[in-house]
């Protein structure tokens, strides 16, 4: 893997932003709560592909319409969360969403949670899935932070931003994020940051 420090806010707004037109095609209200201060450890390439199969199961659960809430928090214990409010999972279906090539879907190939599982594992992270019939489900990713000391300093690459905003075609939208919103840590810090 090619480890280095990425800012996951950063990571998320450039999912989004391959995402936009899927969710406002299929009329997706979007809400995103994502915190700009928040670096993990971890190789981008991979945390994207996460990224991507998690949205892409919440779209289709969704199907056409429905609610998705996307949040990234936690500087000591970093973690994505995304929530919609589909028809949730059944609980003997969700007990094997994670095993190789098990799926409900037409088209699906199982592989999809498999390789999101593998891949946080490979982070020495965890991932939580919580849902049921009739509420949606909830997906947490918790990934470790960035420390200094743990490896070299090498910037990720900056991502143009997905613009949480009404022009997107997105709206319901409740930004807390550089690209759509508010201040960072640092200003709040120094006194120059709106509040949250």
């Amino acid at each position: 893997m090619a480890v280095r420090q990425v800012n996951l806010g950063t990571l998320m707004h450039g999912v989004l932003d391959l995402e936009k037109d899927m969710l406002a095609l299929q009329k997706i209200s979007l809400a995103c709560d994502i915190d700009p201060d928040i670096n993990v450890r971890g190789d981008p390439e991979k945390l994207k592909q996460v990224l991507l199969n998690l949205l892409a199961n919440a779209r289709d659960a969704l199907q056409q319409g429905g609610n998705l809430h996307v949040r990234v928090d936690g500087t000591e214990a970093p973690y994505v969360e995304i929530l919609d409010n589909g028809p949730g999972i059944d609980p003997a279906v969700l007990q094997n969403v994670f095993d190789p090539f098990f799926t409900t879907k037409e088209a699906g190939t199982g592989l999809g949670l498999a390789i999101v599982r593998k891949i946080v594992d490979q982070h020495g992270g965890s991932v939580h899935l919580d849902s049921s019939p009739g509420h949606g489900t909830k997906v947490t990713v918790r990934l470790a932070p960035w420390e200094e000391k743990a490896l070299p300093f090498i910037p990720n690459r900056v991502a143009t931003g997905y613009r949480c905003n009404a022009s997107s075609g997105v709206t319901n939208v409740r930004p807390r994020s550089r690209a759509c919103a508010t201040s960072s840590r640092a200003e709040r810090a120094a006194g120059h940051g709106g509040a949250r």
